[in-house]
């Protein structure tokens, strides 16, 4: 995977400025080129092949059982991150325990 790296100022004439100042700060991970930059958090390319996400048919699989799935993923991304790839799997971390929550939360609501 290409790192990507910042722009500088020089590298843009004056008149562009303003557009590389506002692209910088977009939430939708495009580049100042205007190339989409993959999320390798919430979207990774090589879990999003075919008609189903990956975690989709792990959960279709798993049924009842997937949180346990979610909870070792947390745990990996937890263990890992100092070691691996820092912040970024600190929000692989996060992602599936937002989706464990989610699934705890539904599991009650049928409860209830």
């Amino acid at each position: 995977m290409k790192r990507r790296t910042k722009m500088k100022l020089n590298d843009v004439p004056p008149e562009e400025w303003d557009k590389l100042k506002h692209k910088q700060f977009q939430t939708d991970a495009v580049r100042y080129d205007g190339i989409p930059v993959e999320d390798v958090v919430n979207k990774p390319k090589h879990y999003n092949k075919g008609s189903m996400e990956a975690i989709d048919y792990i959960n279709q699989q798993l049924e009842t059982n997937s949180v346990y799935y979610l909870e070792g993923s947390v745990l990996k991304y937890l263990h890992r991150w100092k070691y691996k790839n820092g912040v970024e799997d600190l929000k692989k971390a996060r992602w599936y325990l937002d989706r464990l929550i989610e699934e705890k939360q539904k599991e009650k609501e049928e409860e209830d």
